[in-house]
């Protein structure tokens, strides 16, 4: 019973459907790299400020 609904669910599946999962993914991913980058460079600016203060 499963095999024969993962079967027909393949058969269904549209191309364009898998396409867009793999933009979508690629756009989150951006963004967590955006938000991750930013943070860490706030952090260690905050840290070289006192000592380019010194």
């Amino acid at each position: 019973m499963q095999n024969q609904w993962y079967q027909a669910n393949d058969c269904k599946k549209p191309i364009s459907c898998d396409t867009g999962l793999i933009l979508f993914e690629i756009v989150i991913l951006t963004i967590v790299k955006e938000f991750v980058y930013r943070t860490f460079s706030r952090k260690i600016r905050n840290k070289l400020r006192p000592v380019l203060i010194q």
